[in-house]
C-alpha cells in the first residue's frame, strides 16, 4: 500500500516526493532525505534446497505417524504416563520419533512406546495367526497384558497411492497366547505395497499402573487371515 499526498493547491503529484510505499511492482521509500525507487521483492516460498524439502517431508510423516498413534487410547496413555520431553503424548511422540523418520514413511528404528520402558521382547514367534511372545516380564501373561500391533506400508506400487499406510491389527489373547487378523481391506491394502514393518509392545495396566515393553520390530511379509 503507498501513501500519496496530493498538493492541495495544484492538484499536482510528484513522484519523487509525494509518494510512499509500494504501487504495483515499485517501492517507493525515502532514504537520508531523499526517495527511492526500487523493484518490489520477489516473493519468498519454502525452500527448493533437497534437504529442507527431505526435512520437511520427514517431519510431515512424523506428524502423521503421531496422530494415528495418539488416536490409539492405549498408545496415548503410555505417552502421556512417559517420563518424556514434551507436556502432550502428541508432542512426544513426534520429538522421540522425528529423527528416525524416513522420507518414505517410518522407518525400523521409529517406535510406538516410549524409550523408559519398563520390560523387554527378546523374541516373538508366529505359529500361523498365533503369535508367541518372549519377554522379561516377572508373571505369565495374564488379562493384564495387552499386545498392540501397528502396521506401517510403504513404497505404494501404484504412485497415485499415499506415500505410506498405517492400521491396527485386531489382537485376541488367550492362555498367554496372542492372535492376530487383519481385515478384508487391510489385506488388501498391504498388496498394494513393497514395504512392511510391524511394530509390537506389550503393554500391562494393573490397579491403574501402566506399564510398557519396548517396541519389537518385524520386518517383511507376513500372512494373516481375515478378522471374519
Amino acid at each position: 500500500m503507498a501513501i500519496v499526498k496530493v498538493n492541495p493547491e495544484t492538484g499536482e503529484l510528484n513522484l519523487t516526493s509525494d509518494v510512499r510505499g509500494k504501487i504495483g511492482n515499485v517501492v517507493f521509500r525515502q532514504v537520508n532525505g531523499k526517495i527511492v525507487i526500487s523493484a518490489a521483492p520477489l516473493p519468498t516460498g519454502p525452500s527448493q534446497k533437497p534437504g529442507c524439502i527431505s526435512a520437511r517431508r520427514r517431519f510431515k510423516n512424523t506428524v502423521m505417524f503421531a496422530k494415528f498413534l495418539n488416536a490409539i487410547p492405549e498408545i496415548r496413555e503410555v505417552w502421556k504416563r512417559a517420563e518424556y520431553e514434551g507436556f502432550m503424548p502428541y508432542n512426544k511422540i513426534i520429538k522421540c520419533n522425528v529423527n528416525n523418520m524416513e522420507q518414505s514413511g517410518p522407518s525400523v528404528k521409529n517406535t510406538i512406546t516410549p524409550p523408559d520402558h519398563h520390560f523387554t521382547i527378546n523374541d516373538v514367534v508366529f505359529i500361523e495367526d498365533n503369535i508367541s511372545i518372549l519377554a522379561e516380564v516377572d508373571t505369565e501373561f495374564d488379562e493384564y497384558y495387552k499386545l498392540m500391533a501397528v502396521i506401517s506400508v510403504s513404497e505404494p506400487a501404484d504412485p497415485d497411492f499415499e506415500l505410506f499406510k498405517m492400521m491396527q491389527l485386531s489382537v485376541d489373547h488367550s492362555a498367554g497366547e496372542f492372535t492376530m487378523k487383519m481385515s478384508d481391506d487391510q489385506l488388501k491394502i498391504c498388496s498394494s505395497y513393497k514395504s512392511f514393518i510391524m511394530y509390537l509392545a506389550i503393554l500391562r495396566n494393573r490397579n491403574n499402573e501402566m506399564e510398557w515393553s519396548d517396541t519389537f520390530i518385524v520386518q517383511g511379509g507376513l500372512e494373516f487371515t481375515d478378522a471374519d
